[in-house]
């Protein structure tokens, strides 16, 4: 793929669709688009991913529309996911990618935050941070619902099955 030298990538994360765009300056000098790329969004629900398989794949498609457009391979993007779960904070990543394709996993990366009133940073796998959101989500919703997995499950909008398969991964009670 030809290479450009000056260009920004962005990607969108949202409930219905996935959008990259590939832009970057005009040789006058006014922002011009390169390339975009849209793949109808699958697992995700109200700004949730609820299936990182389907979520990574709908991604993939928007990408590689996007960098055959454009003719920019996408190393380095911008994300746009939004949401009520979201929380910002300041820190640093470090990602090892290990296998040949450069594909990074959830086992490739590390987040460095610290861990709340200690001071002391706390390496954590995407996996546990998405478990620990997750937990967080269902117990804050058992206490609204006073414990009724019937409200609790419409709220998060997951069926009873799997808000119960969550809730014993998770390691939860109906207490």
């Amino acid at each position: 793929m030809a290479k450009r030298t000056n260009h920004t990538i962005g990607l969108d994360i949202g409930t219905s669709k996935v959008t990259c765009i590939v832009g970057g300056p005009s040789e006058e000098g006014v922002l011009q688009v390169f390339g975009i790329g849209e793949a109808e969004s699958r697992g995700l629900r109200k700004g949730v991913i609820v299936n990182p398989d389907a979520a990574v794949e709908a991604i993939k498609r928007a990408v590689e529309e996007a960098e055959r457009m454009s003719g920019v391979q996408a190393e380095e993007v911008t994300i746009n996911l939004a949401g009520s779960h979201i929380m910002g904070f300041n820190g640093q990543a470090i990602v090892a990618v290990a296998g040949r394709d450069r594909e990074i996993t959830a086992d490739d990366v590390r987040l460095e935050a610290l861990i709340p009133d200690s001071g002391r940073p706390a390496v954590r796998t995407l996996a546990e941070q998405i478990d620990e959101a997750e937990r967080e989500a269902i117990q804050r919703a058992m206490a609204r619902a006073d414990g009724n997995l019937e409200r609790v499950a419409r709220e998060l909008d997951v069926s009873t099955t799997t808000l119960w398969r969550k809730m014993k991964r998770l390691g939860l009670r109906r207490d």
